[in-house]
């Protein structure tokens, strides 16, 4: 195995995420002064209320059964496509929890910038991973 081949694609890797974290660090930023929200915690899931929680619950088992079964299909030799529309498939139903939350945060909350700001940092979540994958694909 040449260690040249593996050194670059590791050092693409890093930089590809590091300006992912750049660019979320400046998107963010710049979201919450425009729409005068208030910073999230990190990896927190931010239920608006009680039926938020129970349905947020109940998607994010369907999505993760769905993504687990198209993963499964892309993944067999036979059924691989030559474009990874699966695996954006996949991706792309991480937005179905997303949207439920704008939705309730739209609806129940009283600070109404919360689900432009929420919405806003789904769409920008969602071109990354598409161009992402994108790049990985066309590039490697």
């Amino acid at each position: 195995m040449n260690n040249d081949i593996l050194g670059n694609v590791w050092l693409d890797i890093a930089v590809f995420v590091g300006i992912i974290l750049v660019l979320h660090f400046v998107f963010s930023k710049l979201m919450r002064r425009l729409l005068k929200v208030k910073k999230r915690k990190a990896f927190s899931y931010n239920n608006v209320n009680e039926q938020h929680k129970k349905v947020d619950k109940i998607i994010r088992m369907v999505v993760i059964i769905l993504t687990s079964i198209t993963l499964a299909i892309y993944y067999f030799p036979e059924i691989k496509p030559g474009f990874p529309v699966l695996l954006i498939i996949a991706m792309l139903l991480q937005l179905i929890p997303e949207l439920y939350r704008v939705y309730m945060e739209k609806k129940y909350q009283s600070h109404l910038n919360n689900y432009k700001y929420t919405l806003a940092e789904t769409l920008f979540w969602t071109a990354i991973i598409v161009i992402g994958i994108l790049l990985i694909y066309l590039l490697y």
